[in-house]
């Protein structure tokens, strides 16, 4: 699914005036990735943070922040992520390699690889967001709202 999107987007650091609403190219999924169109992102401190400087060593300008993120996945880079093709999901947005001497030890917390969906990866603050498949965690009928669910990944 090829074209543009609407994303909040950094190009600088300073106050709320760096983030500008822009048309954007759309996400391609990656063969381990999906397209995830975006319901609800909160808001979290490092969204914040980072608007002001660069505290996370592979942030790149320009940026769509936004960590928080629950959406319906639209599109799968491959068969791995097929089966979440029209499923509701929370993001995990921790994204590690799985294949470094670190995660294979279980420790992917300390990842050579380490990214972050909304600080070292583009985020939610957009309609569409390309995230790995296995970060994907379905939502079954929730006792919340998906906006409230949206406030969960990192707190």
């Amino acid at each position: 699914m090829a074209g543009t999107m609407k994303a909040w987007v950094q190009t600088g650091f300073g106050g709320p005036e760096v983030r500008t609403l822009q048309e954007i190219a759309r996400p391609k999924p990656a063969e381990d990735e999906v397209i995830v169109k975006v319901i609800a992102c909160a808001l979290n401190r490092l969204d914040v943070l980072q608007r002001r400087q660069a505290l996370v060593a592979a942030f790149r300008l320009p940026h769509v922040a936004g960590m928080d993120i629950v959406g319906q996945v639209v599109e799968a880079g491959s068969a791995q992520g097929e089966s979440l093709t029209g499923s509701t999901v929370v993001i995990d947005p921790v994204v590690t390699c799985g294949t470094c001497d670190r995660c294979v030890a279980r420790q992917q917390m300390y990842c050579r690889n380490f990214r972050t969906i909304g600080s070292s990866r583009d985020g939610g603050l957009a309609e569409y967001v390309a995230v790995p498949a296995g970060n994907c965690i379905l939502v079954a009928s929730s006792v919340t709202t998906l906006e409230e669910l949206a406030c969960v990944p990192i707190a």
